[in-house]
């Protein structure tokens, strides 16, 4: 077991790797060498790069809605389907699967295929 985890910490690279920080930085013509100053420096950018990129976004003109196009009345469509097309979609369904719809498991529906396929379809509906 011990060298299990030898083996499986030699894969995943477990030791800490060397850390290198800049020992100078360059701001406003400055530079900056205490390790305290840097630290705090890109603490500072970091803190505000959000709210001064904000900033630079120009205001909108136009509503979001000027760019929207009008709904269409019509826009959700199921085409009929045939008995084939079902046969073929019971057919398809994996037995080894959580359960088919209704909480139907595929394998009685599978066994029942012939039977539903019997049945009118505005039944469903």
């Amino acid at each position: 077991m011990k060298n299990t985890w030898k083996g499986i910490k030699q894969l995943i690279n477990t030791k800490t790797k060397n850390k290198s920080f800049p020992s100078k930085i360059v701001l406003n013509n400055k530079s900056i060498t205490d390790t305290s100053a840097i630290a705090d420096t890109f603490n500072e950018y970091f803190a505000n790069i959000g709210s001064d990129l904000a900033k630079s976004i120009p205001h909108a003109t136009k509503s979001y809605k000027y760019f929207l196009q009008e709904p269409l009345s019509n826009s959700f469509y199921l085409s009929p389907t045939t008995p084939e097309e079902v046969e073929e979609e019971i057919t398809n369904l994996n037995t080894n699967k959580a359960s088919g719809p209704i909480s139907i498991p595929a394998k009685l529906l599978k066994i029942l295929k012939y039977l539903l396929l019997k049945l009118p379809f505005d039944l469903f509906i």
